[in-house]
């Protein structure tokens, strides 16, 4: 998994095709019983990754990937897209729908609570 990836980590732990189609709207083009656990790009997917296809140049690079479905805006034309093997999840726009997934399904953070530790302390030097 690399730096930029994210796991699909509320509650449930993982996500069908179709329950990410739902959440967003999107429409369904493929099957909708993948199980998806992360997020990640194109070219570092495996078969329970969810990908994001924003452009024609990201659409083409969709046959050589191994990502098991993707986030595609409305109007562009994944390469070689076999429905009975894959997910596509057509949105309006993919960046907006990305946004949208990661408010709905990550966890809420949870910062330090204000103010200074008891512990904490400051070296006289």
């Amino acid at each position: 998994m690399t730096a930029q990836s994210r796991a699909l980590n509320a509650a449930p732990t993982t996500w069908t095709t179709g329950q990410v189609a739902a959440l967003l709207g999107a429409e369904l083009v493929g099957r909708d019983d993948l199980q998806l656990e992360r997020l990640d790009s194109l070219a570092h997917a495996d078969d329970r990754t969810l990908a994001f296809i924003r452009d024609g140049k990201h659409a083409a690079t969709w046959a050589n990937s191994a990502a098991a479905a993707a986030v595609v805006s409305r109007g562009v034309e994944p390469a070689d897209h076999d429905p009975t093997k894959r997910a596509l999840l057509v949105v309006d726009d993919a960046d907006q729908a990305l946004i949208a997934l990661l408010e709905k399904i990550a966890p809420a953070h949870v910062g330090p609570p204000p103010g200074a530790h008891p512990s904490a302390a400051i070296d006289p030097t």
